[in-house]
């Protein structure tokens, strides 16, 4: 099942698409204190920008997404 995410976010420099943790705890079906948990452990890349914020590739790659999830989860 694929969340809607707020799009509104765009990195300057790549022009993709960023999401905040909220977003992605969503996503996962996690508190927004895991997310946080996994970016200061090191198992989640982050992007710090007052705040941190996440690239689709930096949540698939994290976790290892294949297959039809990698096509479906950022719907």
């Amino acid at each position: 099942m694929a969340i809607k995410l707020n799009t509104a976010y765009r990195c300057t420099n790549c022009s993709k698409s960023l999401y905040n943790v909220d977003e992605i705890a969503k996503l996962l079906n996690v508190h927004p204190r895991t997310i946080l948990r996994w970016v200061n452990s090191g198992h989640l890349e982050a992007l710090n920008l007052r705040g941190y914020y996440f690239t689709e590739e930096q949540v698939k790659d994290s976790f290892r997404i294949t297959g039809n999830q990698k096509e479906n989860i950022f719907q």
